[in-house]
């Protein structure tokens, strides 16, 4: 049976405070917002500890009779809000806050960049999404120089495995030379086209 929405509230309150300020400060951060009303913290640390006194007062938010779904190509702040939420929920979840951006460039003398490694490590995995490098540097193995990096920075922070997602017109042969295998194929993604999901044991 799933527990009552003011125990998911308190949970997912708990995760996202932990993550932004750490457990050791959560009460520091409740106290905080009591004196000051919420000046001084990040927006999803005041989010979540109104949360999280709402929960342990027992109070949960009506569902409203005028709801309706926007459309908003740029998002801006409630994407970052659904973003936070779904933080929230599964770090409430699964009890592990740990997370660490990771973000590797290619640049110039002149200040260019010229090819990035961007992704995240989060449950003992590094997931890349995104590896790039210009036309006019390609060939001298900076991609091959930007997973190293990134994967070496993945074992310091005690990840098992990597996973990353390549289309057949991208960079299959090149992440299987390193090892990957695939694990799961989506067709016609784009039509006439194919997505593969790799992964790799560290």
């Amino acid at each position: 049976m799933a527990p009552p929405v003011a125990a998911w509230d308190e949970r997912e309150a708990r995760g996202i405070i932990h993550r932004h300020v750490g457990g050791g400060t959560m009460r520091a951060a409740i106290v905080a917002d009591l004196a000051v009303g919420g000046a001084g913290l990040d927006e999803p640390v005041k989010v979540a500890v109104l949360r999280l006194k709402e929960a342990k007062a027992g109070r949960q938010l009506k569902p409203q009779d005028d709801l309706k779904i926007v459309f908003d190509q740029a998002g801006g702040a409630e994407a970052a809000l659904v973003r936070d939420r779904l933080d929230m929920y599964n770090v409430g979840i699964t009890g592990l806050s740990a997370y660490y951006p990771v973000n590797f460039f290619v640049k110039s003398t002149r200040g260019e960049t010229l090819g990035g490694l961007l992704g995240g490590i989060w449950g003992g995995w590094l997931h890349i999404n995104y590896l790039w490098v210009d036309q006019a540097v390609r060939g001298r193995r900076w991609a091959s120089k930007l997973m190293d990096q990134a994967e070496a920075y993945a074992r310091e922070r005690g990840c098992d495995a990597v996973s990353l997602d390549t289309h057949s017109f991208q960079a299959r042969p090149f992440y299987e030379k390193r090892g990957y295998d695939v694990f799961a194929t989506l067709d016609d993604y784009p039509k006439g086209h194919k997505k593969f999901f790799l992964r790799k044991k560290l």
